[in-house]
């Protein structure tokens, strides 16, 4: 064989070893691919199904904290201790309750007031989902006049969890809440992370009356401390301000948790 026919011979070699090699790298990079991409449903997948246990001792229903969270009937009265106020805003009233087999929606039982039913209408209840269900009340706080805690745009911060109620884990508290501005200047703030309704938000959201009932979902960054310190669920308000808050959550882990529509049980 001629030097001219070894150089060939080797050429194509080096062709046929380099379309092997590339034909291998692109079976990896697939395969690699396709395990990235069942590890990710995995991960979503385990997410949504993750049992988010809701710190607040009285399962988000404004309510005695003795009752079995798993109740659909709810034998206490109205009650807000889960939650400090600050700024002067004083304690919150009852604004409504949700009914077991309310005759609203087609029940026997007793008729909702027009800010429960909105409520109902806003989570997409429907048909029986909309008639039964854990009872809870709807609470609402006036902003006071204070400036001393927590500003934000000149908003302040108007209520959070009693401290005793909300332990921190790995730097990080998750919370979710049901929200409606009656009237006055609110600001949702965003610490870590912050979704409306589901959609992520890059910074601060301002609600508008017009905007009715809204699902707020946030992270803080402030669980290092052993308990939550920032006013979350990050409603930021202005003197006079009413707020109507109703089915609160809190976690205890950094996840942005999804869009509930009843009441999480405390355990």
């Amino acid at each position: 064989m001629s030097l001219e026919d070894q150089i060939g011979s080797l050429t194509q070699a080096a062709t046929d070893l380099t379309t092997t090699v590339s034909t291998k790298i692109a079976d990896i990079d697939a395969r690699v691919a396709s395990a990235k991409q069942e590890m990710d449903s995995f991960i979503a997948a385990a997410a949504g199904g993750y049992p988010y246990i809701n710190l607040l001792r009285d399962s988000g229903r404004f309510t005695d904290v003795a009752q079995d969270p798993h109740d659909k009937i709810l034998t206490g009265v109205f009650d807000a201790s889960q939650f400090s106020t600050a700024n002067g805003t004083p304690p919150p009233v009852e604004a409504g309750k949700f009914i077991h087999g309310n005759s609203t929606f087609g029940g026997s039982g007793a008729e909702l007031n027009q800010t429960v039913a909105d409520l109902i209408n806003a989570t997409g209840r429907t048909a029986d989902s909309a008639i039964f269900g854990r009872e809870f009340y709807v609470a609402e706080f006036t902003m006071g006049a204070g400036t001393v805690f927590a500003g934000v745009n000149s908003h302040y911060g108007m209520f959070r969890p009693s401290r005793d109620s909300i332990s921190g884990h790995g730097k990080h508290t998750s919370f979710a809440v049901w929200a409606r501005l009656i009237t006055g200047s609110v600001l949702i703030r965003h610490l870590a992370e912050l979704a409306i309704n589901g959609i992520d938000q890059e910074g601060h959201w301002v609600p508008s009356p017009a905007d009715g009932w809204f699902h707020v979902a946030g992270v803080s960054n402030s669980g290092g401390r052993g308990y939550l310190f920032d006013f979350e669920p990050g409603i930021y308000a202005q003197e006079g301000a009413q707020v109507q808050v109703a089915m609160p959550v809190f976690y205890a882990a950094k996840v942005l948790l999804p869009v509930h529509t009843h009441p999480v049980p405390s355990i």
